[in-house]
């Protein structure tokens, strides 16, 4: 069927009115409503320029006419990347600055805290948590979390210790994970790993011990060890001293056998490509970082 769209013209000259009728150009209102959706995400996403015009292109079904007079990539992208500076707050011109309202909440609007380090000293740490126990009392609540999740440096673990003895503490899976394979590593066993099955199958287990119910570590533990002992490998010796004199005292800490959250960042928890920043600037880190939080609390 053909559809005609009735415009209303006035004339200057004879102070008189007329109604025109003209078809309407399809190719025309697909290739707007094509850009139209473009803006609207290069306005509300982080996602990289090129890879929503090459999405945007693929699932919008245009015609071959449409799509040959349709402007390229190249074409449109100085001016959608000026549309997203626009609607980005201008970078802070110092190091002491507030960060606006809008990214002190996370996606979902449940309220977090982003802190950016200089080191990983004990010392900042136990300042961080009397910041936000200062927060928190103002706002006369407590802060006292049930669950804690954070990585094994030196310098965080006594303070949450001491700062928060009731909440249950657990190490992240994930960085755990990454302490053994550097062992792995510089005991010159990353070959090995890669080829040979009984090698890498022992490192996973002693790696995988962190899945296991926690009253059953020591009993498959000691199983490992009987296994690597076999072997007559100085370098699964060494793994094996270092596995049993750095895990298996604080076997609490590392053990998430009985906790679902096992990660303090979905992004290592699963895919990598859930979340990629691509832009080094401090708002759009807040704004991945909120987006990574809420999709972390709904996971959980």
């Amino acid at each position: 069927s053909r559809h005609f769209v009735q415009t209303l013209f006035y004339h200057p000259l004879s102070g008189g009115k007329s109604i025109h009728d003209h078809e309407t150009n399809p190719d025309l209102i697909d290739a707007k409503c094509l850009r139209q959706q473009m803006k609207e995400r290069v306005i509300n996403e982080l996602t990289p320029i090129s890879v929503i015009y090459e999405e945007e292109m693929a699932k919008t079904p245009l015609s071959d006419s449409a799509t040959g007079t349709f402007p390229t990539n190249q074409e449109l992208y100085q001016t959608f990347a000026k549309l997203r500076q626009k609607h980005l707050l201008a970078l802070p011109q110092s190091s002491l600055f507030t960060i606006p309202d809008p990214f002190k909440l996370t996606a979902d609007g449940v309220p977090c805290v982003f802190v950016l380090m200089v080191n990983k000293k004990s010392k900042a740490y136990r300042q961080i948590f009397f910041e936000l126990k200062q927060l928190a009392s103002e706002g006369q609540k407590s802060f006292s979390p049930q669950l804690i999740v954070t990585d094994f440096e030196s310098g965080v673990l006594p303070v949450v210790k001491t700062e928060f003895p009731t909440s249950t503490h657990y190490g992240c899976h994930f960085h755990y994970n990454q302490c053994p394979y550097r062992q792995v590593q510089q005991f010159g066993l990353q070959s090995d790993y890669s080829r040979n099955e009984l090698i890498r199958g022992l490192c996973r287990k002693l790696m995988a011990q962190a899945l296991m119910p926690n009253d059953t570590v020591l009993i498959s533990y000691n199983e490992i060890r009987d296994e690597i002992q076999k072997l007559s490998d100085s370098r699964m010796e060494k793994l094996l001293n270092y596995f049993e004199t750095q895990w298996m005292i604080s076997i609490d800490t590392w053990n998430v056998s009985r906790t679902d959250t096992r990660t303090n960042s979905t992004c290592e928890g699963g895919s990598k490509t859930d979340f990629v920043l691509i832009i080094a600037i401090v708002y759009c880190f807040f704004r991945l970082s909120q987006q990574n939080e809420s999709s972390n609390s709904t996971k959980s």
